[in-house]
Order: C-alpha cells, then sequence, then structure tokens
C-alpha cells in the first residue's frame, strides 16, 4: 500500500543539526519519513549548496528549494525599511515568496488526503493556500511572546518602539494563522495553553522538544572540573548571546567571590557564530569556540552547565542534552520554560545574579547534590523526552487524524 504524501515546508534544511530548530526539525522528518512518503518545500541557508541540501534530503524529495534572503546587515536593513508599511511582522515577511505559496495550493489539489507539515510559524504562513490536505503548524515557540518579552527588555532604547510594533504585528498575525489551521502543534503545556487562547477553535497539541538519549550517554569517568562550567547553543540567537554577555558582567564575578577548591572559575562558551559582544568575553577562563562539530566533549569536560537566559520561548533542547549527558545544572526559570522540571529535584533555579552564583558554588561543593539532580534529571529525559518516542507518537497522531477525517467524509451524518 504506498505511504500517505506529506509535504514539509521549514524555513532551512535540518543540516547539519547545529541549532535547537534544525535538531526538532530533523527529528521529526525523520521520524515522518518513517510512515510517510515526504515532499520537501523550503528555504536553502547561506553557506548551503543546492547540492549538499539533496544529497542530505535523498529519502524526503526536494520539489522545490528556495535560497533564503540576504543575512547581511545591509540585507537586513532593506527588509525593515521594506516591510515597514505593511501590516506583517519583518520575520514572517523575509520567509515570504509567491512560489512557495503557488506550489503549496497545486499540491493540495492532487493531495486531498494527504498532511501539510508547517515547520515554525514562518512557514505556517503558507498553510492558508491549502484547503483540502491536513495542514498542521509547527510552533517551536510562541513567537509573539518572544517578542514581547525582547520589547521589553529594550525599553528605552532606540530601537524599543520598533520592537514594540514588531511584537504587536506578530501577535495579530500569529493567532490569524493559528486559527486557520488544523491542528497546532507546542513544544510545552505553557505553549499550548497560549496557542488556544489566540485559537479556542483550533486542535493543539503539545509535542515536546527531546534528546538523543544514546548521543548524550553520560561519561563513564566522573567529570573532573568542578570549577569548569559551560554553555552551548547558537550564539548568534539573541537569547543565548544575551545570556553569556550578562553571566560574564554579573555572575562571573560574584563568582569570584566564592573561590573553587580547583583553581578558578573558568566558563566555555560553545556555539556557532559569536557576535562581536560575545568574541569580547574571551580571556584567559573565558574561551569562546565558535562552531563546533561536537559539543558532547566540552560539556564531558565542565564540572556544571548553567543557563542564565533572560529572553525567550518555547523550551530549551541545550538543557534536555545536559540532563542527558549527566552534567549538574544551573538555570534561570525562563531558562527551562517549558520542560517538566522541579526546583532542587532535576536542576537549581535562580533569577538573580546574587542567588544563581550561589547556586553554582553549592553545586561545585556538594557531590552528594549533584548526584540526586543528575540521577533524576537523567530518568527524567528517558521517560519523557526521547526524540524517538517523540516521533512516533507525531506519527500516529497524524494518522489517527487522517483516519478520522475519512470515517467523517465517509459517514458525513455521524462526522
Amino acid at each position: 500500500m504506498p505511504l500517505t504524501p506529506l509535504l514539509f515546508l521549514s524555513p532551512r534544511v535540518p543540516w547539519p543539526a547545529d541549532t535547537g530548530a534544525k535538531i526538532r526539525t530533523n527529528a521529526l522528518l525523520t521520524a515522518l519519513a518513517g510512515h510517510f512518503a515526504i515532499h520537501y518545500v523550503g528555504f536553502l541557508q547561506p553557506g548551503l549548496s543546492r547540492a549538499k541540501a539533496r544529497q542530505y534530503l535523498h529519502e524526503e524529495t526536494p520539489l522545490l528549494l528556495k535560497r533564503e534572503p540576504s543575512t547581511t546587515l545591509v540585507g537586513k536593513a532593506w527588509l525593515g525599511l521594506r516591510t515597514l508599511p505593511g501590516p506583517g511582522p519583518v520575520t514572517l515577511m523575509k520567509y515570504w515568496n509567491s512560489s512557495i505559496s503557488t506550489f503549496v495550493a497545486q499540491w493540495d489539489r492532487e493531495n486531498p488526503r494527504g498532511v501539510i507539515h508547517a515547520d515554525h510559524l514562518h512557514m505556517g504562513q503558507y498553510l492558508p493556500f491549502a484547503c483540502r490536505a491536513l495542514r498542521v503548524m509547527d510552533e517551536h515557540n510562541v513567537e509573539s511572546r518572544i517578542l514581547e518579552r525582547l520589547a521589553d527588555h529594550n525599553q528605552g532604547r532606540p530601537w524599543g518602539p520598533y520592537l514594540n510594533l514588531q511584537a504587536r504585528r506578530m501577535a495579530r498575525r500569529e493567532a490569524q494563522l493559528a486559527g486557520e489551521v488544523d491542528m497546532v502543534l507546542a513544544v510545552s503545556d505553557g505553549d499550548a495553553g497560549d496557542l488556544s487562547a489566540m485559537a479556542p477553535k483550533t486542535r493543539v497539541e503539545v509535542i515536546p522538544n527531546g534528546v538523543d538519549l544514546e548521543y548524550f550517554a553520560p561519561p563513564r569517568v566522573s567529570r573532573p572540573n568542578l570549577n569548569k562550567l559551560v554553555f552551548t547553543g547558537s550564539m548568534d540567537w539573541l537569547p543565548n548571546s544575551d545570556a553569556m554577555i550578562w553571566f560574564v558582567a554579573e555572575i562571573l564575578p560574584r563568582l569570584d567571590l566564592r573561590p573553587p577548591r580547583d583553581g578558578p572559575w573558568k566558563l566555555d562558551i560553545v556555539g556557532q557564530n559569536p557576535p562581536t559582544a560575545v568574541r569580547a568575553l574571551e580571556s584567559a577562563r573565558v574561551r569562546v569556540t565558535g562552531p563546533v562539530e561536537d559539543v558532547r566533549p566540552f560539556v564531558n569536560e565542565a564540572g556544571i552547565f548553567v543557563a542564565p537566559i533572560r529572553i525567550g520561548g518555547g523550551s530549551r533542547l541545550k538543557l534536555l542534552e545536559a540532563f542527558s549527558a549527566g552534567i549538574a545544572v544551573v538555570s534561570t526559570k525562563i531558562g527551562c520554560e517549558g520542560l517538566e522540571v522541579e526546583n532542587e529535584k532535576h536542576l537549581l533555579i535562580a533569577d538573580e545574579p546574587e542567588a544563581f552564583a550561589d547556586a553554582v558554588d553549592r553545586l561545585a561543593r556538594q557531590p552528594r547534590l549533584r548526584q540526586e539532580l543528575t540521577a533524576n534529571a537523567r530518568r527524567l529525559v528517558e521517560d519523557r523526552y526521547g526524540w524517538g518516542a517523540i516521533g512516533e507518537r507525531l506519527a500516529g497522531l497524524y494518522e489517527a487524524e487522517l483516519e478520522r477525517r475519512l470515517s467523517a467524509q465517509a459517514d458525513p451524518v455521524s462526522g
């Protein structure tokens, strides 16, 4: 029996899987490819050739690949000016392409019993051009909430009014699109509640972020460097760069008043595309790595994982990876938002610089606490956050909904 067709719309080819967004996209795409005939449409990010993209997507037939608009400073400025008069948020307009909307409409006519999976709100803007297939939008974050937090964080700065404008535009557009699709996927119960409030008539399902439990297995040897801290994440994502700038400026000096036994505190900032402000943090004890092929050696060499995140939404794959790898974690409330965690059970949570420094120092000095937290956190990800089970649940969700729709068409009275 032929597989049901599924059109997968994505703003970036999820290869290499070196960001949280691409890790989720890659995991769900891989799972869906085991149950559906994937047709892939999306954008090519800078630095990735069509040949390389097609090589990666060899089983998920790429039908249409468009080059992502310019991400240079000049390109971003021009896009911002060009979209300023219109009603749409600039981050969605960046991914607007009329040839994709035409393709989606045609695919929908040819595959009325298929599925269209829009990865991110950015690709969800194409779903209203379909009306027959099952239309699903995967919200990695509640995008309007991120912009609202960013705007609040920048009140009083010259660009504050622009961010407020973008947040209002995003809130309107996000609610509109959520109300025009058949199903929305959220990464957490909190996000699901926000999305249900935006679109009360749309079905909202929680498909959490996950982790590869085997890839991020705990090291077999004990962690030797309790004075070494680590943070991982794409540094061109503002919540990550803000977290590190704040940590070095406000928390690290407070930690220096609590010197560890193993020498001075050290910090590894691991992630691609660090901006100038993050590069400027580098010193004899702060290492800014830039892109790395594998974050595990850096995580396994460290004693404590820090997540001093103040802006953002969704849930943090970096924390799930840390939990799986068996490293003790200190995070802000926003940093662990969206995960089913408890303070003092799976990690330590602190929002103010003094409290955050106290929590890091406490973990460095209390081996029993570290052992309890890491054991509980590993059990948590094993029970709830393995990508294999999450992907199978998503595929089953789609199959059940398609079966329900088919039954309703066959029996319109009871349907």
